[in-house]
């Protein structure tokens, strides 16, 4: 099971009853590793507190993780001690960078592919796609390769209609990715979800 939010607080309850209540899960690897740019930066992580604090409130276990100068077996040994794979927002550039870097990538799909769920919000949504989007790729200088987990065959964009991405997304945004040989995009707001199913199943949900 696939779920790629733009912001899983505002949807957490309604994903966990509806879809992960009967699995039993108990624990969630709450990778962090796209929000460090912001981070260090000094920005306000309510948003990410408020993530994390969504998954605990449904019951989860929820521990902190970053990809970011592990080993490939240091990443597979923390995948494999957890029932949810949960990758959050931030800088979708420097998350997939750190992937890359680490050979998560392949870890992610095989995790996935054994049956694992993943959870994404905003950027952790985006490289559940076949690449990034061309309007992020000017903060990857450093990436010769955009591909990303290709999960589904569209670019996820998050927080359509949110007043604090109104500016990004009409200003630039939309104008840049306005062509016809890039990926379908797919645009969702805080309060939607995509579930993915299978290989041919996806749904959106308004919560």
């Amino acid at each position: 099971m696939i779920f790629l939010t733009s912001s899983v607080a505002s949807v957490a309850e309604h994903l966990y009853k509806n879809f992960l209540a009967e699995n039993h899960y108990h624990s969630v690897l709450f990778i962090d590793t796209a929000a460090e740019p912001e981070i260090e930066d000094g920005d306000d992580d309510t948003w990410l507190q408020n993530d994390l604090k969504s998954l605990q409130n449904v019951g989860y276990q929820v521990d902190r993780y970053s990809v970011t100068g592990k080993t490939r077996e240091d990443v597979a040994k923390k995948f494999n001690d957890y029932d949810i794979l949960y990758m959050c927002g931030g800088n979708t550039a420097h998350l997939l960078g750190q992937l890359q870097q680490t050979g998560s990538l392949s870890l992610i799909k095989e995790q996935v592919s054994n049956g694992k769920p993943y959870i994404g919000t905003s950027a952790g949504s985006i490289v559940a796609g076949p690449e990034i989007p061309i309007y992020l790729r000017e903060e990857a200088p450093k990436l010769e390769d955009y591909t990303c987990l290709n999960f589904v065959n569209f670019i996820v964009v998050p927080h359509w209609g949110s007043e604090h991405f109104r500016d990004e997304y009409v200003g630039k945004r939309i104008e840049t990715a306005y062509r016809t040989d890039l990926p379908p995009f797919l645009l969702i707001s805080d309060t939607q979800y995509v579930r993915i199913e299978g290989e041919r199943l996806f749904e959106v949900i308004e919560t």
